[in-house]
């Protein structure tokens, strides 16, 4: 698989990755040889205000083991301030609402978008601004599959690692 130039990885690619998720042999896989070829080679984006990392924490061991998906985390605590392998963008929460933010794109498409995932979009459209377009990588979450041509009609694109894991 060819890396985007910039990713940002949903969490639930960790979890798949670390064997935990209810995903087949072949989506661990996936997962496992993306976060492999992000921590050889790749650049990740995520936010300045650590909404993506602490995510990651409830989730993953800062230890780096035992699976790939908490090694990826210890790597990214490692070289969040290395700027040719993490960029770290920018972005703001609304006054009304700590969940969603000022980058969100503001299309009656997006409206019912899952509000705890708001922040990689946030992350995405910011990073486009300063960068040039970053990747949303997905591995079991239908919402990502579900808003993806609205979220592409907004320069937010997403790959799927797992394509036959989503469900509508």
């Amino acid at each position: 698989m060819k890396l985007p130039k910039i990713c940002i990885v949903d969490v639930n690619v960790g979890i798949a990755a670390n064997g935990v998720a209810d995903v087949c042999a072949e989506c661990e896989l996936e997962c496992i040889e993306t976060l492999q070829a992000i921590m050889e080679h790749g650049r990740v984006a995520v936010d300045d205000g650590a909404r993506i990392f602490d995510e990651y924490m409830r989730h993953l061991r800062l230890a780096g083991e035992p699976g790939v998906g908490d090694e990826f985390v210890k790597w990214l605590h490692d070289n969040e301030w290395q700027p040719e392998r993490c960029e770290r963008v920018p972005i703001t929460p609304t006054a009304a609402d700590a969940l969603d933010f000022e980058e969100f794109p503001r299309d009656v498409a997006l409206t019912k978008f899952d509000r705890s995932d708001r922040k990689y979009v946030a992350v995405a459209v910011g990073c486009a601004a300063m960068l040039g377009p970053a990747t949303i990588l997905n591995a079991t979450d239908s919402d990502w599959k579900h808003d993806e041509a609205a979220l592409a009609a907004n320069g937010v694109p997403v790959m799927h690692l797992c394509p036959d894991e989503l469900k509508d």
